[in-house]
């Protein structure tokens, strides 16, 4: 009878036999193959085998990995079923343990790229570990591990590279890799080699019995059994012993056999890895027969039965699985005497893989030592037991290498693959049970998809407070409700990442929320309550997803009125009081200290948006806003918009006070961009101040190194009338990295505060030290003025204590757990939550929420006071009531000016100012104020008396500006109704097809180059940064002057631009006077701009000429085209008679105007006609002028300058300027003249960049998007008198 299979040896022809095997009853044994899936009985029911699974393996090669503190790993595999699956069982098992696999290789069986992946791993993998030194773990064929050995040993490159690389490898190669190491003398390259071999037991009479047949056959006295039994034993010796058998064979070794002695045969002897696993199967193939002889043939019988020889080979096979056996019960006669000796025990798992008894090692870990393996460990009762001690390795100066001072095997840097491997799709801490209350909280910050987190944030509202929530479960679970449970999520200041964390959670996504001990998803309908978040945008996205499912949430930091509808969000409350009471109090501050005139800077989320549109409902009528402008919250935006914003509030000077609404971080954003403009400009100590809102708080961070600065401002702070610090504070103090009740976010935190890096990790920051392992955090390091951690724990309290009244009151029969009836009544569960009070022992209660479900409570506001020069204290000046109101404390606020000293501070309208006449303000300052109103009183009086003496001559200079205007434009058609009539047709064209002007966003403001960072220019009406000039751009309809900017976002962008001679000019370095200039020059024949050479223009100008020449002389003290130019006038040369002459030794610099001295060297480069005939002209690449173009010869970008430094032929020569012919003569022989008059100056003429007057229309060629139209002004309408083109219809 045919009792079954004895292997394959490797597992991937083991599970093909098996397959084969499925639905035969054949039993097949396995001694070596352990691939895992060779476990599932459904697939393959007749395999048993006498090894662990690989499953086994895997975890003690982590465990192995993990005792020498290795957590920065590469992985190499066979392509075969047991590298594949091996390796991702052990990826698995490595993520868990927090072991980083930076990258895998994969060997192919069928050919040898053993170099190449070496070469890959020295070159892409080893600069990035600490040390330029890793570890790597091997799971595959033997035969493949020779070839890497080999390839080392050959390919590295650098010899000391050697030794960087430290291998572990799996039971596939164990220790009969050492035979090939002696043979290619690979001893030195594998030294420090660690594998996992399948324990063995040393068989003394198998050695002997196996090395009497080698010598027999070695000798040629075999008999005929020897080779019947095993035909294969002379290939064995001959290939074992290296010699050749007979005299008469082909000599292959060069030594024959028989010259080998008894001595030699022994040392050449080799158990091999398996031997013992392959005795266990023929003793349980025996036994299992034996047992079914004794069943089928009866007790003392001997022999074949007919019963036994029909027993089938499913009976057969459920004896082999049911063997359990012990070799003390077996004949010593036919066992190994250590196999008694060490009690040895056999039996099977419900899955076919051998049971190892407990007291006995499934397997050894060796160590390649001084040309050999040593036993150096072992794994038993699934424990691995290893002294580190006893393991040796080397590092590149071949030193020798133990215990503690074994290699490491770590991260460098940050390492962002590691990062997202550990990383979960949501990550999230969890603490079991039957009553779960969630909290949202920002530990790190967006990123621009918005659904990723971004860098840790250390900010107000940061980790401590998430830590607080923990602090106040913990505290429940003891006084308030022993079910209570939590759930914890980082919403990494996104509302878009908020909203997948909720959505998923809630459409029961199973891969989401899983807890890693039991791989059990955590039930939504658990969840109670929800406390959270701080941002208000988030907080809204948040409570719109709970609004249809009912559960109540309360924030600990959302303070937008947004959040006060309660029609819309009926289940939202929060400890913290509404907007609308902090900006009733910043106006009620700002009257009481007597100003009326400020400007707003709010971030672009729903908290400063709303902010400032409460403040501006308050300020109505008593505040006048000189600027209301907004920045991005975003953490990445940069601070360039910042600056420009800073930029414009502080040029109004009379608008003393910044109200700023945003977050802490946009604070020092602010701070910064003052203190780089007061540097360069000295326009803000002394002449600012800065009320912020409560996200500035008290933090001393906050306004490090800008202490001169933010002298004199005022902050807002939320009250916190329940002190539970303490018992923070002592909960905090004891955890550390190493604490088991950690959240997954805690190892930043502790790196981040400690400013350190700590072992294993794989966000390390360069140049930080490693974290001293025994540092602790002490009060100190927790205490923190941060409201938000109290009101963290408020919340969390509130929350539990009113999940336990609305339980009590809709679930009296089961309170400790939620029932249906708390999630059909939301509103009688927000009733509860309205009703709760907070206490501690020796403090009154607190009732955390108002009617409306806000926080009842108010504001402290802080003077930021000088104590020391540089040093800055927060000193409470005013309280602020629940209801808004403000009560002076009896400290008086303090001001400062530029250098520190006391000073009496103002903030008012003058009278005379546009924008405050719109605020209509004045009516409101009366008598009967506070003293500090009252100091001001005298002052703005002064001003009414002023104001109807001023009024009649304002009446006398309009009436007189629109007579002239009328007279100017009579029979023009409306600008208004001509270009609003085709508005639509402009806006499509642009893109935005509602036509909305709300639709339209100003094009992004230029910015003025400064000294590192930038500063941008004026955004001002009055001086827009655009070429034109103001008063046409102001006169034309909102609309219509949005569309202008938009569809011609090319037009040159000029500070404070204004229009002299038909040119465009900066005004601050332009001359005022509109004198007519004349002027003629012969130009030296020997002038060439690519010469390098010296050279002059004399010009002849009369007295008009001269004036202005001077004038411009004094207004120029820098041109921001050319820091080298200069403007001299002298009227002594004899050559120009009365007139100006410029000679080389007297201008070095290149001067322009209508008068020009050019001196070349060999660094400058050609300058263009522009630059040396239109002045302070923008430079553009070589205006010219085309005929009958309404262009002045200032706009259009065509060239018009050659290597022979004159006008193209076929450029046009002559222009139609408004109603004067300006000539320029061919071929640049003379200097243009120039002679309109200052009547004819085009001053609101709109510019184009490429202006073409054609068939009654002037055409922009640059296409517009989406259209490829072109912008055109068709039936212009112009003024008779001068020829200036004003407006016409958009095409």
């Amino acid at each position: 009878m045919s009792l079954g299979i004895l292997g394959p040896p490797t597992s991937g022809p083991a599970v093909y036999v098996a397959g084969i095997l499925n639905g035969t009853n054949a039993t097949q044994i396995g001694y070596s193959s352990t691939i895992a899936k060779l476990s599932d009985k459904k697939l393959y029911p007749n395999f048993v085998r006498t090894v662990s699974s690989d499953k086994a393996q895997s975890r003690h090669l982590v465990e192995l990995v993990r005792r020498l503190e290795w957590s920065y790993i590469i992985l190499v595999n066979t392509d075969d079923p047991y590298g594949r699956d091996g390796t991702e069982e052990f990826k698995q098992l490595a993520k868990k343990f927090g072991i980083c696999v930076k990258a895998q290789y994969e060997l192919p069986i069928a050919s040898n790229k053993a170099a190449e992946i070496i070469d890959k791993i020295y070159i892409n993998e080893l600069p990035y570990a600490r040390n330029n030194t890793m570890g790597a773990v091997y799971f595959g064929q033997l035969s493949k591990a020779k070839d890497l050995l080999l390839a080392i040993s050959l390919k590295a490159p650098r010899g000391s590279d050697i030794k960087r690389l430290h291998w572990i490898m799996s039971d596939g190669v164990g220790t009969e890799i050492a035979e090939y190491i002696s043979s290619r003398g690979l001893q030195d390259t594998t030294k420090g080699l660690l594998t996992l071999s399948i324990a063995q037991q040393h068989l003394s009479d198998f050695k002997k019995y196996l090395t009497e047949k080698v010598n027999r056959v070695a000798r040629g006295t075999a008999t005929a059994l020897d080779y019947a039994i095993n035909p294969w034993i002379g290939d064995y010796v001959s290939e074992k012993l290296k010699c050749d058998l007979s005299k008469s064979s082909v000599r292959n070794h060069g030594v024959y056999c028989d010259t080998i002695n008894m001595q030699n045969i022994a040392d050449a002897y080799s158990q091999g890895d398996y031997l013992t696993n392959i005795l266990d199967a023929v003793y349980i193939f025996a036994v299992a027969l034996k047992r079914a002889h004794r069943d089928k043939c009866g007790t003392g019988t001997t022999g074949m039965c007919t019963p036994l020889q029909n027993i089938g080979q499913q009976n057969f096979l459920e004896y082999v699985k049911n063997t359990s056996f012990s070799y003390t019960d077996l004949d010593s006669t036919f066992v190994p005497r250590e196999f008694q000796l060490f009690q040895r025990h056999i039996s099977f798992d419900r899955n076919g893989d051998l049971v190892v008894e407990s007291s006995n090692a499934s397997y050894f870990i060796n160590n390649y030592q001084n040309g050999k393996f040593v036993h150096v460990g072992e794994v038993r009762d699934n424990t691995v037991h290893l002294d580190l001690n006893n393991v040796v390795m080397y590092d590149e100066r071949n030193s020798e290498l133990r215990g503690a001072t074994l290699p490491p095997s770590a991260c460098k840097g940050t390492c962002s693959s590691c990062i997202n491997q550990f990383k979960p799709e949501t990550e999230f801490a969890y603490i079991p049970g039957d009553i779960i209350i969630t909290g949202m909280f920002s530990v790190h910050w967006d990123t621009r998809d918005h659904y990723q987190c971004g860098s840790y944030r250390n900010y107000t509202a940061g980790y401590l407070s998430l830590e607080a929530f923990l602090f106040a479960i913990e505290y429940a679970r003891e006084h308030i409700h022993p079910s209570i449970g939590a759930l914890l999520f980082d919403d990494c200041y996104s509302q878009v990442r908020s909203n997948y964390i909720i959505t998923n959670f809630y459409n029961s996504r199973t891969d989401v929320l899983k807890v890693q001990s039991d791989g059990q998803r955590i039930p939504s309908d658990k969840v109670a309550a929800i406390v959270g978040s701080l941002a208000s945008t988030v907080t809204l996205s948040i409570a719109d997803i709970l609004r249809p499912l009912g559960l109540p949430q309360i924030s600990y930091g959302s303070t937008s009125t947004y959040l006060d509808s309660k029609q819309r969000y009926p289940y939202f409350l929060r400890t913290v009081p509404s907007d609308d009471i902090q900006t009733k109090a910043m106006v009620e501050l700002i009257k009481h200290l007597g100003y009326n005139y400020v400007s707003t800077i709010n971030t672009d989320g729903d908290y400063g948006r709303t902010g400032v549109e409460a403040f501006k409902k308050y300020a109505h009528q008593k505040i006048c806003i000189a600027h209301s402008l907004e920045v991005s919250s975003s953490a990445a935006s940069t601070s360039n918009v910042m600056y420009q914003v800073v930029d414009t509030i502080t040029k109004t000077a009379q608008a003393g006070i910044i109200v700023f609404f945003g977050d802490d971080h946009k604070v020092k954003q602010l701070l910064e961009a003052m203190k780089f403009i007061d540097t360069n400009t000295r326009r803000v100590k002394g002449k600012f101040i800065i009320i912020g809102s409560e996200a500035w708080g008290d933090d001393p961070g906050v306004i490090r190194g800008y202490e001169d600065i933010v002298r004199g401002s005022f902050t807002f702070k939320i009250d916190t009338p329940l002190n539970l610090r303490s018992d923070f504070e002592a909960y905090v103090t004891k955890k550390t990295p190493n604490s088991s009740n950690n959240t997954p976010w805690f190892r930043e935190f502790w790196q981040d505060h400690f400013k350190c890096n700590l072992p294993n990790g794989f966000d390390n920051k360069v140049g930080l030290p490693f974290c001293d392992t025994s540092k602790v955090l002490r009060k100190a390091d927790v205490i923190t003025r941060d409201p938000w951690v109290d009101h963290a724990i408020y919340s969390t309290l509130a929350a539990a204590t009113g999940v336990k009244a609305a339980l009590q009151e809709l679930c009296p029969s089961q309170p400790n757990n939620i029932c249906s009836a708390y999630f059909q009544n939301p509103d009688k569960v927000v009733v509860n939550f309205k009703q709760v009070e907070l206490s501690s022992p020796g403090q009154a209660k607190y009732k955390p929420f108002n009617v409306e479900g806000n926080g009842d409570i108010g504001y402290k506001i802080f003077n930021l006071q000088q104590k020391t020069p540089g040093e800055i204290e927060y000193s409470q000046v005013f309280s602020v009531s629940g209801t808004g109101m403000l009560t002076p404390l009896g400290n008086d606020p303090i001001f400062y000016d530029d250098i520190g000293r006391e000073q009496k501070f103002t903030s008012v309208c003058p009278p005379n100012q546009t924008e405050c006449s719109k605020c209509n303000i004045y009516a409101v300052m009366a008598t009967g104020g506070t003293p500090m109103q009252e100091e001001r009183t005298t002052r703005i009086m002064l001003y009414y008396v002023s104001i109807p003496m001023c009024s009649v001559l304002f009446i006398i200079v309009v009436v007189y500006i629109v007579y002239t205007a009328c007279k100017r434009r009579k029979g023009k058609k409306s600008v208004d109704e001509k270009a609003n009539g085709h508005l639509n047709t402009a806006f499509a064209a642009s893109g935005n097809i509602d036509g909305s002007a709300d639709t339209v966003r100003w094009p992004e403001p230029p910015i003025r180059p400064l000294p590192d960072p930038p500063i941008p220019v004026d955004q001002s009406e009055q001086s827009s940064g655009y070429m034109y000039a103001d008063d046409r751009l102001k006169a034309l309809p909102e609309a219509l002057r949005l569309v202008m900017l938009q569809q011609n976002s090319a037009l040159r962008r000029i500070h404070k631009p204004d229009a002299e001679l038909g040119s465009v000019f900066d005004v601050e370095s332009s001359f005022s006077t509109y004198a007519p200039v004349s002027c003629s020059s012969k130009r030296d024949t020997s002038f060439d701009p690519g010469s390098g050479s010296g050279s002059s223009h004399t010009c002849i100008c009369d007295s008009a000429g001269l004036t202005a020449c001077r004038q411009l002389s004094l207004n120029s003290h820098s041109d921001r085209d050319s820091p080298h130019t200069s403007w001299d006038c002298h009227s002594s040369s004899p050559r120009c008679g009365s007139g100006i002459s410029y000679q080389t030794s007297e201008c070095p610099s290149h001067t322009r105007y209508c008068h020009r001295h050019a001196h070349r060297d060999s660094s400058a480069t050609s300058p263009t006609y522009s630059q040396v005939v239109n002045g302070m002209l923008r430079e553009m690449k070589s205006p010219a002028i085309s005929p009958g173009e309404h262009s002045s010869g200032s706009i259009a970008d065509v060239s018009s300058f050659n290597n022979s430094n004159s006008l193209h032929d076929d450029s046009p020569l002559s222009a139609k300027s408004f109603g004067k012919d300006v000539s320029w003569s061919q071929k640049g022989s003379s200097c243009p003249v120039l002679t309109p008059s200052p009547s004819d100056v085009p001053r609101n003429y709109l510019h184009f960049k490429n202006p073409h007057y054609t068939n009654g229309h002037i055409t922009d060629n640059r296409p517009v998007v989406p259209s490829p139209t072109k912008m055109q002004i068709e039936n212009p309408s112009s003024n008779s008198e001068s020829g200036e083109t004003i407006a016409g219809t958009f095409i």
